[in-house]
């Protein structure tokens, strides 16, 4: 994981398995690369549905994290434990709390409407 889980917020759903990746993960349709960086890391696009993502958040040095996932997320086979939202439609997380994105991805505005965010991955972490 990207730095130490401070707090969490959940994004709710039922309750479900956590999917971790292998290094063989292929890029869906709606993810892009941005860059690969010499620390290891990588950033990346995904559209996330409209609703309820089913995603506990978690609060690390870089920013919010996905943490875990409840029940049968429809992002959890292409977020991962250790993801670091960088930008929701265009506004930069990297300084909120897992509970200021948790409020901010729960809005009635957002929860009609499909997302873009900006993740950021360690490459060790897939």
């Amino acid at each position: 994981m990207v730095g130490g889980t401070v707090g969490a917020a959940s994004l709710d759903t039922p309750k479900g398995d956590n999917v971790v990746p292998n290094q063989e993960t292929k890029r869906e349709e709606n993810q892009s690369i941005h860059d690969i960086s010499e620390g290891g890391r990588f950033m990346f696009d995904f559209t996330a549905p409209a609703g309820f993502l089913g995603i506990v958040l978690g609060t690390s040095d870089d920013g919010p994290v996905v943490h875990s996932f409840k029940g049968p997320s429809p992002v959890q086979d292409r977020l991962y434990p250790g993801d670091v939202i960088v930008e929701v439609d265009g506004k930069y997380t990297g300084h909120m709390t897992a509970l200021t994105l948790a409020n901010l991805l729960n809005s009635p505005s957002k929860l009609k409407t499909e997302r873009k965010m900006t993740l950021l991955r360690r490459l060790c972490d897939v």
